[in-house]
């Protein structure tokens, strides 16, 4: 037995003398990678960490601290999870079992909600008809979800992954959409199977361009949709709780404005990020990105950063385009080149910015396709048995 075992075997007997409810809360305040070593001291503190109400305090306790331990970076086919404050790699993500077949020997990351990842084959279609999982990096469980109802209506899927509170259950709803029609199916991990929604998208038209993965905040995922004949865009919201679909204005300094806008989440919040270039037509190459947080039931712009002309590549580089922000307040940036995208960092106070990575496009047939995703990243004890 190793020193590391005696000294946990030893601790665990010096524990049988602490009331049940103290020892509750000792071991919610441990990390994951702790608790799963602790699974192994005795059968009643596996019974203990297993459970669903311990795994759900646990994830309580920690969401209260930060909103994430990690960001979760996905590069091409490549997939690693950073620290959330200094951006240092902690670790690369691969799948645990050899028997998934994804294309393309790659896999996309549809969403992140509690630990948990919705993921599928990465394609320039989507996921048509790819398998689809459900998994948990941090004790590298992995489930697959059962066949949709819809697999061949339409030829564009967008997935939406988030967690119903009320039910303590995780959710996919699934939009199968062509130019002519649509269908809603929504997939429960509690019950384990899909079933179809016959709710009505607010937006639908021929006309509509539907992102195919959407964030999640607070139970409601939410997706950019844009009209394809204008440059008009909104948000399309689904409440994981009352399972309905809601039409989001934006300001309306943004309505058929200058300019290209995200959805992502700000500090918990849902927020905008509006990217805008300078018009002063001497000034050239000058970028701007302000940020809008939604309050109550209201947009408020809350800052503007000027946007770093990373000087990396002069040759190629165009455009600089926010992914996320790390908890010490540096952005996660993506420089548009010519022949490449680049994984940036950048620190708005020192105007200082540093290239992480490179990617070149993939292709699909005919279609050239080029992806760089971040991701809050939290870990759990979910065990999805």
């Amino acid at each position: 037995m190793s020193t590391m075992e005696q000294g946990t075997r030893r601790d665990a007997e010096l524990f049988k003398f602490i009331p049940e409810e103290i020892m509750f809360e000792i071991l919610t305040r441990l990390s994951v990678k702790s608790l799963l070593r602790f699974r192994c001291v005795c059968k009643s503190w596996n019974s203990l960490i297993t459970s669903p109400n311990f795994i759900n305090n646990h994830l309580e306790r920690h969401d209260m601290d930060s909103s994430c331990d990690y960001l979760l970076v996905q590069t091409g086919s490549a997939k690693s999870l950073f620290c959330a404050k200094t951006f240092v790699k902690y670790m690369d993500l691969d799948l645990p079992s050899c028997e998934m077949y994804l294309g393309f020997n790659d896999f996309f990351v549809y969403g992140s909600c509690n630990g948990l990842l919705c993921i599928c084959a990465n394609h320039a279609y989507g996921p048509l008809n790819s398998s689809m999982y459900m998994w948990n990096p941090s004790n590298r469980k992995i489930k697959r979800l059962p066949q949709g109802l819809y697999q061949n209506v339409g030829i564009n899927v967008s997935l939406g992954f988030g967690f119903h509170r009320q039910k303590n259950d995780y959710k996919v709803v699934k939009i199968v959409h062509g130019e002519i029609m649509y269908k809603v199916e929504v997939y429960s991990l509690r019950l384990n199977s899909w079933r179809e929604l016959g709710a009505v998208l607010p937006i639908w038209s021929y006309s509509t361009y539907l992102n195919k993965s959407a964030i999640h905040v607070n139970g409601v995922v939410y997706w950019m949709v844009k009209e394809k004949n204008s440059a008009r865009s909104f948000i399309l919201s689904f409440d994981m709780d009352n399972e309905v679909f809601q039409k989001m204005e934006l300001p309306e300094k943004l309505v058929g404005g200058i300019g290209s806008v995200s959805i992502q989440v700000f500090e918990k919040s849902l927020s905008l990020i509006h990217l805008r270039e300078d018009e002063d037509n001497l000034v050239r190459h000058v970028s701007y990105c302000d940020i809008w947080v939604m309050g109550l039931e209201t947009w408020k712009m809350i800052r503007t950063i000027l946007l770093p002309q990373v000087r990396l590549y002069p040759a190629y580089g165009r455009m600089a385009w926010p992914l996320s922000f790390t908890t010490d307040g540096v952005y996660i940036v993506r420089l548009d080149e010519k022949e490449f995208q680049t994984l940036v960092l950048f620190d708005p106070i020192s105007q200082e910015a540093e290239a992480i990575t490179r990617v070149k496009p993939g292709f699909y047939g005919y279609i050239t396709y080029i992806y760089m995703e971040v991701h809050a990243y939290k870990e759990t004890l979910i065990l999805l048995d």
